[in-house]
C-alpha cells in the first residue's frame, strides 16, 4: 500500500481491493496481483514530468464513495498535483 500511495498512484485502486482479501486470497485474487505486477514490469519507466510551462501551482482533487462495496464501506481517494506533474 505504501508504494500504491506514495509512488504509483495508478496502482492504488487495485491494490487497496487486493488487500481487502489478504485474510482469505481466492485463486481469482492470485490472478489479479499477478496482472497487477505484469503491469508494473511493463510501466518501470513511466514517471511523473513536470512542466515549468504557465505554473499551475498545487492542484488537490478529492472524491468519496459512501458505502459503495458489497460491505457498505466507505472509500475515500484523493491526488495532489504539483506545476501539472
Amino acid at each position: 500500500m505504501y508504494a500504491a500511495v506514495t509512488t504509483r498512484v495508478d496502482i492504488a485502486y487495485s491494490v487497496s481491493k487486493l488487500s481487502g482479501k489478504l485474510a482469505s486470497p481466492s485463486k481469482e485474487d492470485w490472478i489479479a496481483v499477478k496482472r497487477v505486477m505484469r503491469y508494473l514490469r511493463g510501466r518501470e519507466h513511466f514517471g511523473i514530468s513536470y512542466s515549468g510551462e504557465g505554473n499551475k501551482g498545487l492542484e488537490f482533487h478529492c472524491d468519496a464513495s459512501f458505502a459503495g462495496d458489497e460491505k457498505y464501506r466507505s472509500t475515500t481517494g484523493c491526488v495532489a498535483q504539483l506545476a501539472g506533474g
